[in-house]
């Protein structure tokens, strides 16, 4: 089978770490994958052909571009053949969409919230309403979380294209290391002794990582003897760093750029805070240091709940005294009992979340929908295979 993926960048974010991660596991396979960004260059371009995965960019540097990258793309697709066209994030499904023949199914990757779509800048929600018809003529709607396939189907998404495949962890990769934590406080000058709550994210508003230290501030004077790290693009002059000026807590507050070797810095959290206001879907970043025996806690957005699986340690969204509840009964906790709880979580991870289940599903997707007694216009319905 011969499926190509239609991406809006390869820059670094969830959806395509998650896009790699996948082929990855893909490649071993007899199928064939090609990728196609909109935008050129990215970090992940690089990771993919280094996999032997052919990569195309359509050279789309601003929005004014897009109807050139179209009919670039349109070509591509009319001279490689594909079996399936999966499109990824908002501007991937409605490239692919707007493109693909007619007679080859269309997969919709759906990998962002819509808690509120108000909070979406104007010409987000012009693509959505672009995308719901779109959807009801596509083969699936691929979502990474069941929260974000009901957000979007209130909008308009055709209900019986849903296809719902949480995001997969390699739990390979991602696991318990005892080590860690003493390289993450040799890295960051923390004193060995303090609670270390740790946030993988990118400077977003979305993000909302001063709350976290506000939470953390509110915790500083209450007795809790704890320090922040955030790792990720934007941070080391982000919110977070202001907000650690402003509050006098510079000391207790570190700030990263985005690593390539996060494998070995998430194990090395005490607790990991998942603060988002809105937009998360399903936290791959809360995925992984779950894998990785941190016990975790995250405020109610998208499948935080259904992936995390414990109410006590969920947080209303822009809630730091809340937070620094939480995060205080845990920093107040014994090391053992922290462990104790954090392997917990990389079990829960490991039994539902796997990347094997997240290749698997695919597979079973890309077959379903091209059998040929389902490609009619209209589109199979694949709803059966939701919740996998």
């Amino acid at each position: 089978m011969h499926i190509i993926h239609v991406t809006t960048t390869l820059d670094i974010g969830g959806a395509q770490i998650m896009l790699r991660r996948f082929l990855e596991v893909a490649c071993t396979s007899c199928d064939t994958h090609e990728v196609i960004s909109l935008t050129p260059g990215g970090r992940t371009r690089f990771e993919l052909e280094r996999l032997g995965i052919e990569v195309f960019d359509l050279g789309m540097k601003s929005p004014a571009r897009l109807p050139f990258a179209l009919r670039k793309l349109s070509r591509i697709l009319r001279d490689r053949k594909p079996d399936v066209v999966h499109g990824w994030m908002y501007h991937g499904c409605l490239a692919a969409g707007l493109t693909a023949p007619r007679d080859v199914p269309l997969v919709m990757g759906i990998h962002h919230s819509l808690q509120n779509p108000r909070n979406e800048r104007l010409p987000t929600r012009v693509m959505l309403r672009m995308l719901a018809p779109i959807s009801r003529r596509s083969a699936a709607v691929a979502y990474c979380g069941h929260s974000i396939s009901e957000q979007h189907e209130a909008i308009g998404f055709a209900r019986d294209r849903r296809v719902v495949i949480p995001n997969g962890i390699d739990c390979d990769v991602f696991h318990p290391n005892a080590e860690a934590r003493g390289r993450l406080v040799d890295l960051a000058g923390i004193p060995p002794e303090r609670v270390i709550i740790g946030n993988v994210t990118r400077n977003h508003p979305m993000k909302d990582v001063g709350m976290l230290v506000r939470a953390l501030n509110r915790m500083v004077a209450d007795g809790v003897d704890a320090h922040l790290v955030l790792v990720g693009e934007g941070q080391p002059e982000g919110p977070a760093r202001l907000a650690a000026q402003v509050l006098g807590l510079d000391d207790r507050v570190t700030t990263l750029p985005a690593r390539s070797d996060m494998e070995e810095i998430v194990p090395g959290f005490d607790i990991f805070a998942l603060c988002s206001a809105w937009g998360e879907a399903f936290s791959l970043a809360m995925g992984e240091a779950m894998a990785a025996g941190v016990p975790s806690v995250t405020t109610d957005v998208g499948d935080g709940r259904w992936l995390l699986g414990d109410p006590d340690r969920i947080v209303p969204p822009r809630h730091d005294d809340k937070m620094a509840q939480v995060l205080s009964a845990l920093a107040r906790l014994s090391p053992a009992e922290r462990h104790r709880l954090g392997m917990r979580d990389r079990d829960r991870v490991v039994s539902n979340f796997s990347l094997r289940s997240y290749a698997a599903a695919h597979r079973d997707m890309y077959r379903q929908i091209t059998e040929p007694r389902r490609v009619p216009d209209t589109g199979p319905a694949v709803h059966s295979l939701a919740g996998r």
